[in-house]
């Protein structure tokens, strides 16, 4: 009894014990340059987007993405909730007309394009 007691003060202390460490990375230069690209890379920069769908029903701004990703497979789609809507944005583009482009090629399925300046991502390249 006496060991199975003792085991389990000895687990509990364990399990309560803290300890503070830091860890050093000690390495290359090209590892400190190829991380800070990396956090480089992850900063979102500002550029433009077309609005397809403002909805509250997300089934619907659902079935708008999937419709329009069967008509244009190589332009990313995003859905976005800002409460109490889901928004339906397309595109990733640098400059206004190039957004406006898209808003002129896109069917009468979607009435409400118009263009938003918000952050991306990086453009595709093919």
């Amino acid at each position: 009894m006496k060991a199975f007691l003792g085991t389990w003060v000895f687990i509990i202390c364990c399990a309560t014990y803290k300890t503070n460490a830091q860890i050093e990375v000690k390495g290359d230069a090209q590892f400190q340059l190829l991380a800070d690209s990396a956090k480089r890379n992850k900063t979102a920069m500002l550029g433009f987007r077309v609005v397809l769908a403002f909805e509250s029903n997300k089934a619907l701004v659902d079935s708008l993405k999937l419709k329009f990703q069967g008509l244009y497979p190589k332009i990313e789609a995003y859905v976005m909730y800002e409460p109490p809507n889901f928004k339906l944005v397309v595109g990733d583009y640098r400059t206004e007309i190039e957004a406006q482009s898209l808003v002129k090629k896109l069917p009468l399925e979607f009435p409400l394009s118009l263009v938003q300046k918000m952050p991306i991502n990086l453009p595709r390249i093919d």
